[in-house]
């Protein structure tokens, strides 16, 4: 006997029943991040351009709709810049509001909605755009990259990071700096 959707020739469809009631049940987290392997010849044009990949990545969290059908999921966009974030969301509401193409997104609610509800994004030290993005996006929303050294970052890391930081309020200074991870990872 066929399973429903399939041929003689195809392998029976698995069911995610399972793996839908253990993610509803969870709490789990989920890390979004970029590979390197076989750039070595245009590193800094992938360096560069990484982030887009995982833009694309973590839109299709939106498009299909996992963020409403795993309201408990955390997703934590990672080494990919942040100053992007910003421009996502208001073209994802935009286009979610204003056109007939938010149709197509199996969501209730905008998704900035659902980023500031479920989701995290780590920026480098070196961006300067983060500060002014905190009001947008939210103080609770931004964590900084930690995991020095990288190849695409000088020896000055810390003192790139007072920079970040220079320019956000007390809180925002408090959230990136480490208050943001404890509450998304759930740490004491």
């Amino acid at each position: 006997m066929e399973t429903p959707g399939t041929t003689a020739s195809s392998p029976p469809r698995r069911t995610s029943t399972c793996r839908s009631r253990f993610i509803r049940r969870s709490n789990p987290r989920v890390g979004i991040h970029h590979r390197y392997d076989k750039f070595g010849w245009a590193l800094w044009y992938f360096d560069l351009f990484a982030g887009q990949g995982v833009q694309h990545a973590f839109a299709t969290f939106f498009q299909l709709g996992v963020f409403l059908r795993f309201p408990r999921l955390r997703v934590v966009v990672l080494e990919s810049q942040a100053g992007w974030i910003g421009y996502f969301l208001d073209r994802a509401d935009a286009i979610f509001s204003g056109t007939t193409l938010g149709a197509t997104v199996r969501l209730e609610e905008p998704p900035s909605f659902y980023f500031k509800r479920q989701c995290y994004i780590s920026a480098d030290p070196d961006e300067r755009t983060i500060a002014a993005l905190m009001p947008l996006v939210g103080e609770d929303k931004f964590f900084w990259a930690s995991d020095y050294p990288h190849p695409d970052h000088p020896g000055n890391y810390l003192e790139e990071l007072r920079h970040l930081t220079a320019p956000m309020t007390e809180s925002g200074r408090r959230a990136i700096l480490g208050e943001n991870v404890a509450r998304a990872y759930k740490l004491p």
